[in-house]
């Protein structure tokens, strides 16, 4: 009986230790843009807001994807224009309890100040200082400036969180995003556009993105 309590506590042990384990989130650092060169590092006392993206329901996800396609289907009578409202979607969508309470025990453990969080319980936030974030995230920041002389401060190698927090999160912002580069866009004449446009009722998705030109 001895030898049987001491090898479950022994396995208990490690699954708690295993949890605490750092594991990397979003995947190897992709590297610095081209456009993007180091101008520095940030002063480690220097407040920082940590956004987290928390998971949201998978299965709600698929009913939310679901819903859309039939709502914005001209030929769907029943449920077309008939939008969701916000309090639906976070319904929806909404993280769980577990993952709202782990990113939230993890932000506060770390020094957060300021939590706030969405509705939906999506993205949790906190301010911290670049110190602690840097130990929060197990990696460093520095300070990236773009040849048009935009700055930004952005970690300079991959980050890990806890496994038992990781598990639940989608990534962390600031991180190792950079800003994407804006390209001009052309906006068609209306005229060019008349052919396309019937009346109102043939206003789909696909229209709106020809409209706006934001096809990909």
């Amino acid at each position: 009986m001895k030898y049987t309590i001491a090898t479950a506590a022994l396995v208990a042990t490690h699954a708690q230790a295993a949890s605490k384990s750092p594991v990397i989130v979003e995947g190897p650092h992709p590297g610095v843009p081209a456009r993007f060169s180091k101008s520095g590092t940030p002063n480690p006392d220097r407040h920082v807001e940590l956004t987290v993206a928390v998971k949201q329901n998978a299965e709600g996800k698929k009913i939310l994807e679901r819903e859309v396609n039939r709502r914005s289907d001209p030929d769907n009578l029943e449920f077309y224009g008939k939008w969701l409202k916000k309090d639906e979607i976070d319904a929806l969508v909404r993280s769980s309890d577990a993952a709202v309470e782990s990113v939230t025990r993890w932000l506060l453990a770390g020094g957060a100040t300021g939590i706030k969080r969405t509705e939906a319980g999506d993205f949790i936030s906190g301010t911290v200082t670049v110190r602690a974030a840097e130990k929060m995230m197990g990696s460093h920041f520095h300070l990236y400036t773009a040849e048009q002389g935009e700055a930004v401060m952005r970690l300079n190698q991959s980050y890990m969180l806890p496994a038992d927090v990781a598990e639940h999160v989608d990534y962390v912002g600031p991180s190792w995003r950079f800003p994407k580069q804006q390209r001009a866009k052309t906006v068609r004449p209306t005229s060019e556009l008349k052919s396309d446009f019937q009346d109102f009722n043939t206003v789909t998705p696909a229209f709106l993105r020809k409209l706006y030109n934001a096809e990909s």
